[in-house]
């Protein structure tokens, strides 16, 4: 093979969640030989609801993805209730015709919340078919105990050492690449305890429907997000929507602590007190859960680079986003779209470094500054301004901190955001 000709690339995948499979499914495309490996024995997802906006599903449209057989439901404006009263809450963010914008309307992509397992197992589908194209192979129960962030190579715990042309780390905020890289980089991870707390558990419709006052309360919503607060002066929450095609209804429960506290065991009765304030008929959504997860939420500052060697990081292992903004798996999917975008059929083997590059030039400040922004409720946002304009581009600016429509621009921004025109305009630029 003459040197500089394009090659079919023998890439590495670390975990085969939504960012693994996607990226999977996103390179095998252009014919590339893929290889997964995944630390559970099993090729199954687990977890609750997930929020995927325009932004996402873009990316989601451009490798097939069957929207239907995944069963996402719509997103629509939330309604807002007092947890005490179960009165409508008016005005709870400033007030803006922007909010009323339908960000599916206006992008032609779907705005869905959808059962994590759901979502997984049509990804699955996209990335294991066999259509001619190139090929994925899946090694389940992978405990990787070296990685070599500069030559793209993981050696397992049976002694198996594997080489690739590009090593892509997409094994989650516990990341075994991720810990390589910034050893390899010299940087150190600093992880602050936020003070807040978050219980998820799923309920049947049934449940809801056959409870007259929850039934009064779901119907109120009319389908959409229900956000229930309590009164003025106090931030706990419950955020209530449906997935699954409305067979499945996704809780979860924010409760604002004392930093440093022990980690909050999945107690009923330890939550049920915590919520004792709200209306009776909403307790009955906690007793009425057959498991509740608990955990405490702590971020993660922004990493110097998602690229060393040839390595790159991808979803939560590059950038990992907390429950606020619901913009986790959408910046997986966003970081998926570059690697197709970069990595096509034409690449050859001596641009993997220089595209590496470009992946970081497209995807560190917007990914970064989504990622700040996940750790503070969205009425907060503002007040990191000074903040986030250290992440600020031209093709993404933030609004002016004297702009009442500010929040609800921010808020469309980023759902509406096209990560294939931020590549085609870092990629014309580079080819000139």
């Amino acid at each position: 093979m003459e040197p500089g000709s394009p090659i079919k690339l023998n890439i590495l995948i670390v975990g085969a969640g939504i960012a693994g499979l996607t990226a999977a499914a996103s390179l095998r495309a252009a014919g590339h030989k893929i290889t997964i490996f995944e630390s559970s024995t099993l090729l199954d997802e687990v977890g609750a609801a997930i929020t995927i906006a325009p932004n996402g599903s873009r990316v989601l449209a451009h490798i097939e993805f069957d929207f239907e057989a995944a069963k996402g439901v719509s997103v629509k404006s939330p309604s807002m209730y007092f947890g005490d009263t179960l009165k409508e809450r008016k005005n709870a963010f400033p007030v803006s015709a922007v909010w009323n914008i339908d960000v599916e309307d206006m992008t032609g992509f779907p705005n869905r919340s959808f059962h994590r397992v759901d979502l997984h197992n049509e990804l699955k589908k996209l990335a294991l078919r066999d259509d001619g194209q190139g090929t994925v192979e899946v090694h389940l129960g992978a405990r990787i105990v070296r990685v070599d962030i500069e030559n793209a190579e993981v050696g397992l715990d049976d002694g198996r050492l594997w080489k690739g042309d590009l090593l892509i780390g997409a094994d989650g905020i516990h990341s075994c690449v991720r810990k390589a890289a910034l050893e390899y980089s010299g940087e150190t991870e600093d992880i602050e305890d936020l003070g807040w707390d978050i219980s998820r558990w799923l309920l049947d419709r049934k449940d809801v429907e056959e409870d007259d006052e929850l039934r009064e309360v779901y119907v109120k919503g009319n389908d959409r997000s229900v956000w229930i607060t309590p009164h003025e002066g106090q931030s706990k929450r419950l955020v209530w929507y449906t997935c699954r095609n409305g067979e499945v209804q996704n809780m979860v429960a924010l409760i604002p602590t004392s930093k440093g506290e022990a980690e909050p065991e999945p107690d009923l009765d330890n939550i049920l007190e915590q919520f004792s304030d709200f209306h009776p008929s909403l307790l009955k959504l906690f007793k009425k859960a057959e498991t509740i997860k608990t955990w405490r939420l702590r971020n993660r500052n922004p990493i110097k680079s998602f690229a060393n060697g040839k390595t790159v990081l991808i979803g939560d292992a590059a950038h990992p986003n907390l429950p606020f903004n619901g913009q986790g798996g959408n910046q997986a999917l966003e970081d998926c779209a570059v690697l197709q975008r970069l990595f096509t059929a034409e690449t050859t083997k001596d641009t993997i470094l220089e595209k590496l590059k470009l992946f970081n030039t497209i995807r560190w400040k917007r990914a970064s500054r989504i990622q700040i922004s996940s750790g503070v409720p969205g009425s907060q946002v503002n007040d990191l301004t000074e903040r986030l304009k250290e992440y600020e581009e031209q093709d993404d600016l933030l609004p002016a901190e004297d702009d009442p429509d500010g929040l609800a621009k921010r808020w469309v921004g980023d759902l509406t955001y096209d990560i294939f025109k931020k590549c085609d305009e870092v990629l014309g630029g580079a080819n000139k």
